[in-house]
């Protein structure tokens, strides 16, 4: 991992790249051996200061992974048996929280994956929670308001031609405070199939 920003709690500038193996070797009660190949980046530019703005940043992010191990095969009465295959959590998986949030957790799985998102922090200088006395436990620093735009797919292998086309597309409105020098994220987003509404810590990359 290389990470080159100018904080990691909120980034503004830099970057960061992220390459894994993950491995399952079957031991105690695993019922499978598998492997995940994935590579992260992301990059961030500030757009400065505005009228109605402390700091702007467009930031993008770009995720793919594959698992070799993935191995498949059809039985006679036509199914088909699938071995080897990482968890839910662990592979190929869009939807939920993190990528593609206008989808439910886990809504695309398969052998293969590339996702792109790219969005625009607004870190805005009104701040009505520091205007309330009661809230002042909440040590809150900014709000931010963060349009997004995300796109991705899953294949059963790791072609060009066939994960470039084709994209699940969702878009949406993130609301984030730092609270006592944590990032905690409101995000809501539509898609084609659903929409979603999620509250974590931290922004999604």
């Amino acid at each position: 991992a290389y990470y080159n920003t100018d904080w990691p709690t909120n980034p503004s500038v830099g970057s960061s790249q992220y390459i894994s193996i993950t491995q399952d070797f079957g031991w105690w009660e695993s019922p499978d051996t598998w492997t995940f190949i994935e590579f992260e980046a992301s990059k961030y530019f500030s757009v400065g200061e505005s009228n109605w703005a402390h700091q702007r940043t467009v930031a993008l992010n770009f995720w793919t992974g594959h698992s070799p191990s993935w191995n498949e095969e059809t039985l006679p009465d036509g199914r088909i048996d699938v071995t080897n295959r990482p968890p839910f959590y662990e592979g190929a998986t869009l939807g939920g929280f993190y990528r593609m949030r206008g989808y439910p957790v886990d809504r695309f799985n398969d052998r293969s994956v590339i996702y792109a998102t790219a969005e625009y922090r607004y870190t805005l200088k009104w701040n009505p929670i520091q205007r309330v006395s009661w809230l002042d436990f909440l040590q809150s620093d900014w709000i931010q308001l963060v349009p997004f735009i995300e796109g991705g797919r899953v294949a059963n292998d790791y072609s060009v031609s066939t994960l470039f086309k084709d994209w699940k597309v969702d878009a949406g409105l993130g609301f984030r405070f730092l609270f006592a020098g944590a990032v905690v994220r409101l995000d809501f987003a539509a898609s084609d199939e659903s929409t979603g509404i999620w509250v974590m810590f931290g922004h999604p990359f």
